[in-house]
Parts: structure tokens; sequence; C-alpha cells
């Protein structure tokens, strides 16, 4: 302290409080100051944002958007640390309330809901997701602030015509105790060819794979589903083509080791018809769209991934 005035509050950009006595010492109260962003573009994997003001509460007429942009074939994990937007209405999207609104562009179109209590966690379906923040001249509250993380999802239907699955945390080592599945749903009459880039899991010893460890089973996920191939430790399979248009990956880990998982990609590949120029005979082939097996990847903004996140998966169901 300084005459008078607190040097750190200074430096810091605080909010300046007051000097008072305690005792024979003289204390300077400052507080710092909160998150004044109304809105922006964060394409970071990990982090958080907040209304503005927040912990206090936030102003009136407010507009912000914030987007939230991760790596292609990956979605976000939002978790709502705090969530209070004063009044709690039938419809938490009312034009005359305060709202929170999340947007996401799918394969179906626009998928738009406004959140309210008890919300704690909301997971995308998209690695692009908007959330616009809306008050009105009346109300106040303390507000909200999410914290948010992009990973690759656990269990996802997946229907664009190339992609990416992997173990979640992929590089870095999977947890303990995962039970993930996608299925890979290509358009009728055509087939799906998966090729794993790298196979990284737990194992001991030599000769088949264990069900106390962990591995990753391919089937064909139609009526019986048709057992391929399972894969464990450190393998390098060549590429899997379906006999049918859908494939189902399953990965499964123990509660006791891990390692850095998996990582595969995959293509559709569409039939085309052949006509031998000597002969009225037609023969079926299959062509692979897009043709090339790729390494992870960032996105441009604006692209779309079709991925459908799966609560549960019925082996014995046409999918």
């Amino acid at each position: 302290i300084k005459d008078g005035s607190c040097m750190l509050s200074k430096k810091t950009g605080s909010d300046v409080g007051k000097l008072y006595n305690q005792g024979l010492a003289q204390v300077h109260h400052f507080e710092m100051k909160p998150s004044l962003d109304c809105g922006g573009s964060i394409t970071d994997l990990v982090g958080d944002f907040a209304s503005p003001g927040w912990p206090r509460n936030y102003s009136h007429h407010l507009n912000c958007t914030w987007t939230v942009l991760v790596p292609e074939h990956k979605i976000v994990m939002f978790t709502f640390i705090h969530f209070d937007l004063g009044k709690r209405p039938v419809n938490p999207c009312d034009s005359s309330n305060d709202r929170l609104r999340i947007t996401e562009l799918t394969s179906q179109g626009d998928v738009t809901f406004c959140a309210s209590p008890p919300m704690t966690t909301y997971i995308s379906q998209t690695n692009f997701v908007t959330f616009n923040f809306v008050t009105n001249a009346h109300s106040d509250a303390q507000g909200f602030k999410v914290a948010f993380k992009g990973d690759w999802p656990c269990r996802a239907m997946l229907t664009s015509d190339r992609g990416e699955i992997a173990s979640p945390l992929w590089p870095e080592q999977y947890s303990p105790g995962l039970n993930c599945a996608w299925v890979i749903k290509a358009p009728a009459n055509a087939k799906v060819t998966l090729k794993f880039t790298t196979i990284d899991l737990d194992g001991q010893g030599f000769g088949a794979c264990s069900e106390q460890h962990d591995y990753i089973d391919i089937h064909i996920p139609q009526g019986l589903p048709l057992y391929i191939a399972r894969f464990c430790k450190h393998e390098s399979p060549a590429a899997i083509i379906s006999s049918s248009n859908h494939l189902l990956v399953t990965f499964r880990s123990d509660d006791y080791v891990q390692r850095t998982g998996f990582h595969a990609s995959y293509d559709f590949l569409l039939p085309t018809t052949i006509t031998p120029p000597t002969t009225t005979t037609t023969t079926s082939s299959y062509k692979i769209k897009n043709a090339r097996f790729v390494e992870p990847r960032h996105q441009r903004q604006g692209a779309r991934v079709n991925i459908t996140l799966l609560e549960d998966i019925g082996f014995g169901e046409d999918i």
C-alpha cells in the first residue's frame, strides 16, 4: 500500500475497494474483476465460458453468442457449473424471459432448445455448437458458467460417407470400465470399409484375446449379429470390408491397466454397374467414394459430420 492506494489492484485491474483498519494493521480490500466477455468464438478442446459479470448478476438487454468448434469427428461435452436465470418459466425459450439457447446443425436439421434447471450436462451431436444468451429489461440473476471438453464419442451412429472413430481421449490413455459402440451405416446396397491406423490395448501373454482384458469386436449388426473379428494388445489388422451396409464396432476396457487405445478410419463402398464392351451381361462391383485413409485433422468451419449418439444398441435389432 502506498499513499492509500493498492499497487496490486492497479496491476491486476481489480475493483479497488477501500482501506480499513484491522487492529494495528491497515488492510486494503479489493476484488478481481469478473469476466465481461459477451460471446466469442472458441476453438479450444477444453475450457469454460460464463455470462457477463459472473459470479455477479448479469446486466439487462444482453445478446451474447458463443460458438464452440472442436476438431472434426469429435463431439463436445458441456458441464453446467452454475445455472441461475432467475424465474423458471414453463417455456424456457419464451422471448419475454432471460434465456440461454443452444443450437446445432445436424443431419436431421437444426436442433435448438433452451437450457433450464436442473440441467447439469449437455453432450453435443456435432463438433460445432452455438450458445445464445439473451436478457430482458426487467430481471437479472447470477447467470451461468459452463465448462466444456471435446472428445471422441463413445457410442454413436455414423452416416457420413467417410469418417473416423477412436477410443475416448485418444491419443491419450482411455478410461477404465468403458463399453463403447459405433454403428457405421452406409446407404442401401453399399458396403463399409474400415482401416485401423493404430491399436494399443492392454493384454497379457500370447494367443487369443481374453474377455478379461481390453478388446475391440467387429460385427454385422442385422438380425442375429454376425461376428467378424476381435482385436487386442498391439495389432495391425488389414482393412475390413463389410458384407452389408452396416458395421458395428464395440470397445470394452477393464478396470486395471489402460493404454492409448485405437484409431480407425472408414469409407463407404458404393455400388456401380460395369458393362463389358463385348457382351450384354452386367455385373456389379463396388467403388470407394473419397477413397483415402487419413490421419485426424481439423475441420474447416461450417462443415458437418453426421453423428447420432446412441443410448443403447440392441444387437438383435435391425438398425
